[in-house]
């Protein structure tokens, strides 16, 4: 079961590069029961939300949940506090060893490079663009285990799950890969020479069903120009939406990465080789994403602060599994999370 090793590997390589903390010995259990609540329990009560966020606040709406009769909103809410404790543990055990080691974190996991222990830094320095609260920096923990474990976990598996659909594809990757490992260059920095790994793992991410949808809100009125004008009822041209401020917008990021107009009529096929020869029409749709042609990570400010990242490990991945160190891979990094 790949879904279940990787996602209990990427929540290590969350925890490490994300967190500064390992993993190996304290799952959080919480992470891998909690997504089923929010998409099958609680459809209904995630409609609700942004109206109950604007009438009522943060404790009352909290008291109120022991009164509403959803045993899946319960257990939500245990699985949420659950979380939200981990984090709290790591960002204690971070504020005593930063002022026990006067900074000095080489020895510790991640070195002190962790996006955590950067941004716990970037407060110390007493700079005011830089303040946060800790309540600020504990969501910011939490947005980075809930989402980056299942995602990346996920992504990577439907990957193997693809190269596995298509023999002749993992053959020619397996070939590219030996080739480069046999020069003694198996590293991230050797994707240049590696375009079919490149092309893998981008078709994937346009392809792959980690994420089908994000939802936005505005923070001022603007218009919103459309790639194709429509017709109105009165029959006038618009090629633009107003949309008022506090309006929720939903991002169709599935639609946009697999609309036949741009990608061409093969849009819904997993085709790495796509990525040498772009069409035109994509080209020419100038997408806003983050991330090259794809609105996987969003765009803008609220695009996906991980998205380099997660590209990172699928390939240090990827190149682990077929350069012949698939069992030492296994041996040392997966099977102590399974």
């Amino acid at each position: 079961d790949m879904l279940e090793v990787l996602g209990s590997a990427a929540l290590e390589y969350i925890g490490q590069g994300g967190l500064g903390h390992s993993f190996a010995t304290h799952k959080v259990e919480a992470l891998h029961d909690m997504k089923d609540f929010a998409a099958k329990r609680l459809i209904v009560p995630i409609q609700a939300l942004p109206f109950l966020m604007k009438v009522l606040l943060a404790g009352l709406r909290r008291r109120l949940i022991d009164y509403i009769p959803l045993p899946g909103l319960h257990l939500l809410q245990d699985l949420v506090d659950s979380l939200n404790d981990t984090s709290r543990n790591i960002l204690e055990e971070k504020k005593q060893t930063l002022n026990e080691k006067n900074n000095d974190l080489s020895g510790q996991i991640g070195q002190g490079k962790d996006i955590t222990t950067l941004l716990m830094k970037a407060v110390a320095s007493d700079q005011a663009e830089s303040w946060m609260s800790d309540e600020e920096i504990l969501g910011q923990m939490n947005v980075l285990l809930f989402a980056g474990t299942d995602t990346t976990g996920t992504v990577m598996s439907r990957c193997l799950q693809e190269l596995a659909l298509h023999p002749e594809v993992q053959e020619r990757l397996r070939q590219e890969i030996t080739a480069v490992s046999h020069r003694g260059d198996l590293s991230y920095k050797a994707i240049d020479s590696l375009p079919l790994l490149e092309a893998v793992c981008r078709e994937t991410l346009r392809f792959g069903d980690c994420s089908l949808m994000s939802i936005l809100t505005s923070l001022a009125d603007t218009s919103l120009p459309l790639s194709k004008p429509i017709i109105g009822i009165d029959n006038t041209e618009i090629r633009e939406v107003f949309v008022p401020a506090g309006t929720l917008v939903h991002i169709g990021i599935k639609a946009a990465n697999q609309d036949q107009s741009i990608w061409g009529p093969d849009a819904t096929a997993w085709k790495p080789e796509r990525w040498s020869a772009l069409p035109e029409t994509l080209v020419n749709a100038k997408v806003p994403g983050v991330y090259t042609k794809l609105m996987t990570f969003i765009g803008g400010p609220r695009g996906c602060i991980g998205f380099k990242f997660a590209e990172m490990v699928m390939i240090e991945w990827l190149l682990l599994l077929f350069s012949g160190f698939a069992h030492d891979l296994f041996q040392r990094q997966l099977l102590p999370f399974w």
